[in-house]
């Protein structure tokens, strides 16, 4: 399952599609954002907000894929890496560690 978020475009991407597409001028753009930012502030915080958000969801997709794949090589059985410890950074009590039967 992948978690895809709205596109949310970075003040770059929409300067660059806008002279891209219609040709408007990348200064002109840059102008009109500055003062839309100036006279909207509380909405200009919630947008980039969201664009950090956009951020993390893609690093989280592509951390999935990746998890995925490594699960696909494993193969069905799941039999892979299987830690020697009790999860944490100390030996198990008593400094014995627990042997799981084969």
């Amino acid at each position: 399952m992948r978690i895809i978020g709205p596109d949310w475009m970075t003040q770059k991407h929409v300067i660059d599609i806008l002279y891209q597409q219609e040709k408007i001028e990348m200064s002109f753009t840059e102008l009109v954002w500055q003062k839309l930012e100036e006279q909207n502030q509380d909405f200009f915080k919630g947008y980039h907000l969201r664009l950090m958000v956009k951020e993390q969801v893609m690093e989280f997709n592509k951390l999935l894929d990746r998890q995925a794949a490594l699960m696909h090589q494993l193969g069905p059985t799941g039999v892979g890496f299987q830690p020697k410890s009790n999860g944490s950074h100390m030996p198990a009590k008593g400094g014995i560690e627990a042997k799981v039967p084969s």
